[in-house]
């Protein structure tokens, strides 16, 4: 920032069109992409992999993957978890603190199911953070960056796709 008040776009406005993204090609207007692997965008996979997950919700008593070894912080959530409705658990067998296998056709890893409806059905929510080596085994075995694309990218800014890939869960 140069200390000006304003945006650091060419304008110095909050630019709804953006005529960066319009220099270099792009449409300059927000569009809506359909993901690439999601029920619509490959509806091949649904079969075998039903349910959207979505990573990166970050927990109070971590910050990414550091502070899962401090036992007074472990005392707040010691175990990694996913998010998964009620209907979805029920389907599945699942019960609130089973342990559960989260696969996607990139591998599978452990979690604990916290059943709850905070999240929508068919969707479900996995913490990040876990696969350090000074982390507790629960979280130690929940690299949640096994289960995503590393591929699968904003064309734009390249940011992988955390958000919008195919999973199933299974009771484990």
């Amino acid at each position: 920032m140069d200390g000006n008040p304003g945006f650091e776009t060419p304008s110095e406005k909050f630019e709804i069109s953006s005529q960066l993204l319009k220099k270099y090609g792009y449409d300059p207007l927000p569009v809506y992409q359909e993901p690439s692997e999601g029920p619509i965008g490959s509806p091949g996979l649904v079969k075998d992999f039903p349910l959207v997950l979505t990573t990166g919700t970050r927990i109070q008593s971590a910050f990414r993957s550091q502070h899962l070894n401090i036992p007074g912080l472990l005392k707040l959530q010691d175990k990694p978890n996913i998010l998964i409705h009620p209907e979805d658990a029920e389907k599945r067998g699942i019960q609130h603190g089973d342990r559960v296998w989260v696969k996607t056709k990139r591998g599978r890893v452990p979690f604990y199911a916290k059943v709850t409806e905070r999240i929508v059905k068919g969707v479900i929510e996995a913490n990040m953070g876990g696969g350090g080596p000074l982390q507790p085994k629960e979280w130690r075995e929940a690299n949640v960056n096994q289960l995503t694309d590393f591929e699968n990218r904003d064309p734009i800014s390249g940011f992988p796709v955390f958000k919008a890939l195919l999973c199933e869960v299974e009771k484990g």
